[in-house]
């Protein structure tokens, strides 16, 4: 037997083999896909006669997440404003630490507030990046790339940050820098998903289609934009978790709204 022969022949099997599974499998992908933008053209054009205009619609779904509170990076977040701290569980989930440099009370759900007494806090110039070091000090990760900067009455500035999560935005988070008009810090607020973050295991949310189906029942809108993101449960939240919930954020040209992943109801912004 010619060996050489066989394995010829067993390499043109083998290839042969591949390039009709190949295919198989290309075939069955462009057709799924195909069946999906028929799908969705349909969808488009159902949306339409009910008042509500979309280009596209996104593909993606997301499930709910959990966010285990770390109280550990809360102290050494406080710490990174305020020096030691003596801290004190107040209870309700409500943690202070306080010290002659001023204070920080951390909630569940992720609300927090560090005040600076006067004249402890220390001056800056360029904002922006001064704030962007003290978040990374305090552990304030993923934050997202811009930012909103507005004026108080008495010439101070503020300047709000937000997080993303699982690379989407947490339309709810926001860390808030008040400076003096001398570039004095003067507090950092808001809201932050500081610890683990995990996998609910539970099912997905709805589809943005089938969001907007529902949001189209009580809207006429030309929708310029859909994208998914989370909120963070506030009022739902326990002493040691919360919970991400996935949103559908819509860009309207008239305004935006926030439609709940699970039951497309509109979300109220919180202030």
């Amino acid at each position: 037997m010619d060996l050489g022969r066989v394995k010829t022949y067993l390499i043109i099997i083998l290839a042969v083999g591949n390039a009709l599974l190949g295919g198989l499998f290309g075939f069955r992908f462009f057709s799924e896909a195909a069946a999906q933008r028929q799908s969705d053209e349909q969808l488009v054009a159902l949306l339409a006669e009910r008042g509500v205009f979309v280009r596209e619609l996104p593909s993606e779904t997301a499930a709910a997440l959990v966010l285990s509170r770390d109280f550990a990076a809360e102290g050494s977040a406080a710490a990174a404003l305020l020096g030691e701290a003596q801290m004190a569980d107040l209870g309700g989930g409500a943690v202070e630490y306080q010290n002659g440099a001023g204070y920080a009370l951390f909630r569940s759900g992720g609300r927090f507030n560090i005040d600076i007494r006067p004249e402890r806090g220390a001056v800056y110039t360029d904002l922006e990046k001064a704030c962007r070091e003290m978040l990374a000090d305090m552990g304030f990760l993923n934050v997202s790339e811009g930012f909103l900067e507005e004026f108080d009455s008495d010439g101070g500035v503020l300047l709000t940050f937000g997080q993303d999560v699982e690379r989407r935005h947490l339309y709810n988070a926001r860390a808030v820098f008040h400076f003096s008009d001398g570039g004095e810090l003067l507090s950092v607020s808001g809201l932050w998903a500081l610890g683990a973050v995990n996998d609910d295991d539970g099912a997905q949310c709805k589809s943005a289609g089938a969001a907007l189906l529902l949001f189209a029942v009580n809207h006429d809108a030309e929708v310029l934009r859909v994208e998914l993101g989370y909120r963070l449960g506030t009022q739902t939240a326990t002493a040691e978790s919360a919970r991400l919930g996935p949103e559908w954020r819509v860009v309207c040209a008239d305004g935006e709204f926030y439609l709940d992943g699970f039951t497309g109801a509109v979300v109220e912004r919180e202030e």
